[in-house]
């Protein structure tokens, strides 16, 4: 089990300040709540300025406070207190094995700010200048631009089954003798951490199998997900990972550095979409009442746009 949450930075600071964001743990032994604070926050800061700034003093505190993540946890036990913080262009990520409740405590900065569960794909700035571009005709209001953007994104995110930002994952398998894993809720795969193991029955010895995997060295493929393990060492009768009922946890980081162009134009596209034709209605007839559907209203053409995106 993990969960990722999202802070979304959608427009620039009017003013010089800090904000804070507290992360409380729902299911750990002990749950902590834990107070991040970014400050040196200035007017005229970039929304992707104002996140890097932010995730570089987290993760000092996660540091700080014994709180960042480092390894999967398998079922068996009790999850850590412990996040990941990871940003893409104006959205902070934050992952952890635990159920976790993020909040926004506190902004004096005049930045709009957003939790959420989903990445919003879209900032204000991108809004404006790309509506402006598409002539979608249309006056929005901070609240009407928000809801929309929430809208696009959680359509993009559930056409494709794909954050498409950076996000934390954690996959199990069990060991059938097989020599690759497949890495396959997020691409492309950034980083991994060390894999788990465990022999099947055992709630204990896991820093032995965690040494064992030591002598083992692992090659990912960043495209495919494929993870691959070789013998690094010359002992023998060192069991492999993938041994008969084992069982393997691995986390890892996935998704795109950038918001791709592709998705902030498919993005701005279902704004007009839902804008000027929001369910593809073809026709309309009164009398014994009746409705007919585009063959491919605009939302559908556009989300289809993305489908090389789709996990």
């Amino acid at each position: 089990m993990y969960v990722n949450n999202f802070v979304n930075c959608l427009s620039a600071a009017a003013a010089s300040g800090n904000f804070s964001i507290q992360l409380q743990s729902l299911n750990c032994s002990p749950n902590i709540t834990l107070t991040l604070v970014a400050t040196g926050t200035t007017a005229g800061m970039a929304p992707d300025e104002i996140a890097l700034n932010a995730v570089t003093q987290f993760n000092t505190i996660l540091i700080q406070n014994s709180a960042e993540y480092l390894s999967p946890k398998f079922s068996s036990q009790v999850p850590q207190a412990a996040w990941r913080v990871i940003c893409t262009d104006h959205i902070i990520t934050f992952f952890s094995e635990s159920q976790f409740r993020l909040t926004i405590s506190d902004n004096d900065t005049g930045a709009s700010l957003v939790a959420t569960h989903d990445p919003l794909l879209v900032t204000y700035t991108d809004l404006d200048s790309l509506v402006a571009l598409m002539n979608i005709g249309a006056s929005l209001t901070e609240a009407q631009k928000l809801l929309l953007i929430q809208q696009v994104s959680g359509l993009i995110v559930s056409y494709t089954n794909n954050l498409i930002v950076q996000a934390g994952y954690v996959q199990s398998f069990v060991g059938y003798y097989q020599k690759s894993f497949f890495l396959t809720l997020g691409n492309p795969i950034q980083s991994f951490d060390m894999p788990r193991v465990a022999p099947p029955g055992l709630n204990f010895g896991y820093l032995w199998w965690d040494f064992v995997i030591f002598l083992y060295q692992w090659n990912l493929n960043p495209i495919t997900g494929q993870l691959d393990f070789m013998n690094s060492q010359n002992l023998l009768n060192i069991m492999e990972p993938s041994s008969l009922q084992n069982q393997i946890k691995i986390s890892y980081v996935a998704g795109e550095y950038h918001i791709p162009a592709q998705v902030l134009l498919v993005a701005v596209q279902l704004i007009k979409a839902i804008i000027n034709d929001p369910i593809g209605v073809k026709s309309l007839k009164t009398g014994s009442f009746s409705v007919s559907y585009k063959d491919r209203s605009g939302i559908q053409a556009a989300l289809a746009l993305l489908d090389s995106y789709r996990l």
